[in-house]
């Protein structure tokens, strides 16, 4: 078992199918709209965590790198960065099995 980090700008057509194909086992959309929705949803520096078994995907989790716009003392705008947490799931098989705290 290991668990992958890899940036959005990093990653495989290859692995994002898998991550499609996984997320499908939780929400009712069928390939295309998963795979839009990756695709519109993602940044280069959003981050995935996948935990894989033999190239097969056992959980994953995405931050998504945000930025907000905050005046500070002197009114002035600062861009502040933060990560999103989103898409966190672990294999209905293999849940209760402390996966999701690695």
């Amino acid at each position: 078992m290991k668990l992958i980090k890899i940036k959005n700008k990093e990653i495989s057509q290859l692995l994002i199918d898998k991550i499609c194909k996984f997320k499908m086992k939780y929400w009712k959309y069928n390939l295309n709209s998963q795979l839009n929705f990756f695709y519109e949803n993602h940044n280069n520096d959003d981050l995935h965590f996948i935990l894989m078994n033999k190239n097969k995907i056992l959980a994953y989790n995405v931050l998504k790198k945000r930025i907000f716009t905050k005046l500070d003392k002197s009114k002035k705008n600062v861009k502040k960065y933060f990560f999103l947490f989103d898409s966190f799931l672990v294999d209905k098989n293999l849940r209760n099995q402390n996966l999701g705290s690695k």
